[in-house]
């Protein structure tokens, strides 16, 4: 039965019309719909949302000999989503979930092959360090992992950490592990977004950009999409619209929760203790919470150690939360998250990087640089990817729950086997949207 969903995740005004219009017979002649351009163009499969999964997702596709369309509402640079930037950790020791080991397995072949592709360097592998109390949240999960999907990595003790990172001062006194993981690192993430774009251009895809999409269609053997500039027909539509997701994930019940949180770089008196090579990437446990970090790759326009925190508390909470994509259109103060986040890294980099290192003589830690980055949460942290209930001509990839850059390969072609209506990649069903839908639907 031909039946209409407003998606309004994408659209900057109101449609015409919403999804209380009544159904269609099959037999029913397909008339445009009141204000509806004529078909422009068809293609194999349609991706709206352009970050990187949906770049990742339109390579994939394009490389499969599927004419692709990619829509998206900002420029393919905008800095209003979850993927811009120039660094995204990828590792191995997971305390997530041990199932995404096998994943990012294949991610690490995936981005071989991106980077010989592309002719880029998109894997820096400096090194991950994970490190907590032997007790904590984050490294028992790592070490359960390590024994059902073994991967390369040690431990170490606090002494042995500072001795060979000398960037690193843990406290002695503290019950401290660490699971070095030679193997990790970080992402080149803007060059990650490039190449993508332009292997998916080079294999016939179509990418548009500052294309807002007003509202979807899905009838019997095909979906219309009708953005400001025209409607675009395929079999298929792919939903990777990050934030934007959550008006539509509602309708499912599933609830996601929208952060815009902070990351600062600092420089160092000396330098080379923070490059790539001396300094590996890192989350660490502290009673302060989880933090993370990039070393200074000193071949990007951010300069320094890129510091964040990753968990959250009831108060940056309140501060950090979004109602909804469009929020993200708006520029906001975040005077009060930097006042908030701020004096915590610190805090935190006092206790656990070598004295002085990043101050100097300075008695406060002054920011190089300051960057915003969005979250899509999902409910249980785990990615949300799959049909979307009740269709067979939908998926949506969102919920990536800030850890979700390095599975971008993956995720493609995860995406890609439900266009080609492949069987499930085998492991990935923790990952469904589906496992959270609840019993709200919109008239299917």
């Amino acid at each position: 039965m031909a039946q209409y969903l407003r998606f309004v995740e994408m659209a900057d005004s109101p449609s015409s019309s919403d999804s209380s219009d009544p159904p269609q017979s099959e037999d029913a002649p397909r008339l445009p719909r009141p204000g509806s351009a004529p078909i422009r163009d068809r293609y194999d499969a349609i991706v709206v949302g352009l970050g990187v999964m949906g770049l990742a997702t339109c390579r994939e596709l394009s490389r499969r000999g599927l004419r692709t369309l990619g829509l998206e509402q900002y420029d393919l640079h905008h800095d209003q989503g979850c993927s811009h930037g120039s660094t995204r950790i990828i590792r191995r020791a997971y305390s997530e979930h041990p199932s995404y080991v096998p994943l990012v397995e294949r991610a690490f072949d995936l981005w071989r092959d991106t980077e010989e592709e592309s002719g880029q360097t998109l894997l820096n592998t400096c090194g991950m360090l994970t490190a907590g109390p032997a007790k904590g949240r984050i490294v028992p999960p790592v070490l359960a992992t390590r024994e059902k999907y073994p991967f390369d990595c040690e431990l170490l003790t606090p002494g042995e950490v500072n001795e060979r990172f000398p960037a690193i001062g843990f406290p002695l006194d503290k019950d401290l592990v660490a699971v070095h993981e030679p193997g990790g690192g970080y992402l080149y993430a803007d060059r990650a977004l490039e190449a993508f774009a332009s292997s998916a251009r080079a294999n016939g895809a179509t990418l548009l950009d500052c294309h807002h999409v007003r509202h979807w269609t899905e009838e019997p053997g095909r979906v219309l999409v009708e953005s400001e500039e025209g409607t675009f027909e395929a079999p298929f539509l792919i939903l990777t619209t990050g934030p934007w997701a959550k008006p539509l994930l509602s309708q499912f019940g599933i609830e996601v929760t929208l952060l815009r949180k902070l990351v600062f770089w600092y420089l160092a008196e000396n330098e080379q203790l923070i490059r790539a090579g001396t300094m590996p990437s890192f989350a660490i446990e502290s009673p302060r919470g989880i933090y993370y970090g990039v070393p200074d790759n000193h071949d990007t326009p951010e300069e320094g150690l890129k510091i964040g925190r990753h968990d959250n508390t009831p108060e940056l909470l309140e501060i950090a939360t979004l109602d909804s994509g469009e929020e993200m259109r708006v520029e906001r103060w975040i005077d009060d998250q930097e006042d908030l986040v701020r004096p915590m890294i610190e805090a935190f980099a006092r206790e656990y990087f070598a004295p002085g290192l990043l101050c100097g003589e300075s008695r406060e830690l002054v920011p190089s640089d300051m960057a915003v980055r969005q979250y899509c949460l999902s409910p249980d942290g785990h990615f949300l990817i799959g049909h979307i209930p009740g269709s067979s001509r939908i998926a949506a990839a969102t919920g990536f729950s800030g850890h979700g850059f390095k599975f971008a390969p993956v995720v493609a072609e995860l995406l890609a086997d439900m266009a080609e209506n492949k069987p499930p990649t085998p492991g990935a069903d923790f990952l469904r949207l589906d496992r959270l839908a609840g019993s709200a639907r919109t008239g299917r």
